[in-house]
């Protein structure tokens, strides 16, 4: 980011940037070299990482999604050491991916749901569609049953003489 502590106090990173260094230093002109640093990225880190007057870049890659909390500390060759509300304490967010935001969540849900109903809707017409083939194929044979005693009937001798008697 190229910022000083000053002006930075919370850091949200894109999930694509997977590699970012924090570098640090305190401003002891006389020992410099004899200043130790401790530092930990809680919630990363298990336990803080003791590191030298020249060791002082730290580096994390790959962190998952999440809120995170950076803390340095000095300690000088007098061994007096300076507090959290004295050291470097910077809040970092890793945003997740977008597909694992709350909206794509939402979006998710709302394509499941989607599919659900379009499926259950199709079932429904063929079912539909289905009983509507079976009336119709029973309307067929009733019709075709009349039309048969119909023709029986105009073709049988004793029915014409009997309508006219």
């Amino acid at each position: 980011m190229g910022k000083a502590y000053e002006w930075v106090k919370e850091i949200a990173l894109p999930y694509e940037e997977n590699v970012f260094s924090f570098e640090f230093t305190s401003l002891h002109f006389t020992q410099s070299n004899r200043i130790r640093y401790r530092y930990q990225l809680e919630g990363f880190d298990e336990r803080p990482v003791e590191a030298g007057s020249k060791e002082r870049v730290a580096t994390y890659t790959n962190l998952s999604p999440g809120d995170y909390r950076f803390i340095v500390l000095a300690r000088n060759a007098d061994g007096f050491e300076t507090t959290e509300e004295e050291g470097l304490v910077i809040n970092l967010t890793v945003l997740p991916p977008w597909y694992r935001t709350w909206w794509a969540y939402g979006l998710w849900a709302a394509l499941l749901t989607g599919s659900l109903l379009a499926f259950y809707r199709f079932q429904l017409n063929r079912q539909l569609a289905q009983a509507e083939a079976r009336r119709l194929q029973e309307l067929d044979v009733v019709k075709t049953r009349l039309y048969t005693n119909i023709t029986h009937e105009f073709r049988t001798p004793l029915t014409i003489t009997r309508i006219i008697y």
